[in-house]
């Protein structure tokens, strides 16, 4: 008896630690994303020139040098 137990309890303890490889294997490729096939972009559009244009803008603006007095509550 007490050696079909041992059988048993080594058969039981091997299907446990089978059963969480295949587990961890299965959850960490079910994570992994395929890259889908590229798609060609008809028109590429400058995602920085409004930013610089902006910035241009805001660089030779005729109001750059003033600055705002409390008491007179004016630019100058």
């Amino acid at each position: 008896m007490n050696r079909f137990l041992k059988w048993i309890l080594i058969v039981v303890f091997l299907l446990v630690i089978v059963g969480c490889l295949v587990f961890v294997f299965v959850n960490l490729n079910a994570s992994m994303k395929v890259d889908p096939t590229p798609i060609k972009v008809a028109v590429s559009e400058d995602v920085n020139r409004t930013k610089q244009e902006l910035e241009d803008k805001l660089r030779n603006a005729p109001w750059q040098g003033l600055r705002f007095i409390r008491e007179e509550r004016t630019w100058r």
